[in-house]
């Protein structure tokens, strides 16, 4: 359930910055550096722990297109506090 519920969510903001560009990200509470962050750290996480899953493949091809419309290289690092 949890690579379902990373993953539409993930697509939603996908196609959110694809409509209204980069800085959308910055609404979120980690800004644009920790979103990227969060969504590459789920995608590792799950694809290491269900790695047949669809849902994780697909949740990696998703934050990888996140990353690359924004333009800042998979994996992004932590941000820092």
């Amino acid at each position: 359930m949890t690579a379902a519920d990373k993953l539409h969510n993930c697509l939603d903001i996908l196609a959110d910055v694809e409509r209204d560009g980069p800085g959308t990200l910055e609404r979120f509470n980690g800004k644009t550096a920790g979103t990227l962050w969060y969504y590459a750290a789920m995608s590792d996480l799950l694809c290491h722990k269900l790695p047949t899953s669809a849902l994780t493949a697909r949740l990696d091809q998703a934050a990888r297109a996140l990353h690359g419309m924004v333009g800042v290289a998979f994996p992004a690092p932590k941000p820092e506090r």
